[in-house]
């Protein structure tokens, strides 16, 4: 089954259970956001914080984080997070983030250096990269799904095919 598809089908269940497209679509967006959040083990605590500070369904936005974020995009993922923020603040800004690392991060350069051949890792190149890249995504990703959530509800009737989702 192609993406579309089972977006408008995961779409047209959880309309069942969220009324305003607009809603859907936040959340499905929060999810998308979260999963390029450049804080890895606090996932969960920013969905449920998320849903709970915006209103929003926590399975949509756990579910739309995982579908970006799971085991086998998760170094894409962060590699993406990674590689955007060393060219922003490297390459566009011109700045040398690795001089604003905290002291520890000289100890972890020093062992992926050794041990993968990678030199010079900046964390400020990945929170930076992390965050402004899901604020990207997110909000470019809005109409789209807010197009398809509005076509999804405003069929008439929804097939029973979508409660097998």
């Amino acid at each position: 089954m192609n993406l579309i598809k089972y977006l408008e089908r995961f779409i047209a269940y959880q309309s069942l259970k969220v009324r305003s497209p607009h809603s859907l679509a936040r959340a499905l967006c929060w999810g998308i956001y979260i999963a390029f959040s450049p804080f890895p083990l606090l996932h969960t605590v920013q969905t449920a914080l998320c849903a709970w500070v915006c209103g929003l369904n926590f399975f949509v936005i756990l579910a739309a984080g995982n579908m970006v974020n799971n085991p086998w995009t998760l170094v894409p993922v962060y590699s993406a997070d990674y590689f955007f923020g060393d060219m922003l603040l490297n390459r566009i800004l011109g700045l040398n983030s690795h001089l604003y690392n905290p002291e520890w991060m000289s100890a972890l350069n020093t062992k992926l250096s050794l041990y993968l051949g990678i030199d010079n890792v900046c964390l400020w190149s990945f929170l930076i990269g992390g965050n402004l890249l899901g604020i990207i995504l997110a909000l470019s990703a809005y109409p789209f799904i807010l197009s398809i959530s509005q076509r999804v509800m405003n069929k008439q009737s929804i097939s029973p095919s979508i409660e097998s989702v």
